[in-house]
């Protein structure tokens, strides 16, 4: 079953911007490396404000992700890679 957003803000961290989600009412916190976020973009400022800023404009795409991820069997879904590859994956 696919994971909803919770529509809360991404909060960043040493490794990325964490975030969540919910499956039924129960909490899923959910994952976005740094190298994922600033694969998309060919000239990244690497504050974490331009970062969270990356995050939101292609959160909808990073939340599919870690849906399909929960889906197959992680409980706390790290997306590794930039929306565009996940094509090839499926």
């Amino acid at each position: 079953m696919p994971l909803t957003t919770m529509n809360e803000p991404g909060e960043v961290d040493a490794f990325g911007v964490r975030f969540k989600m919910e499956d039924h009412g129960k909490v899923v916190r959910c994952h976005v490396f740094r190298a994922a976020i600033d694969q998309g973009e060919t000239r990244v400022s690497r504050t974490d404000d331009d970062r969270l800023a990356r995050f939101q404009r292609s959160r909808a795409l990073f939340e599919l992700r870690a849906s399909h991820l929960y889906d197959a069997g992680h409980r706390t879904p790290w997306v590794d890679a930039w929306p565009e590859s996940y094509e090839e994956e499926d």
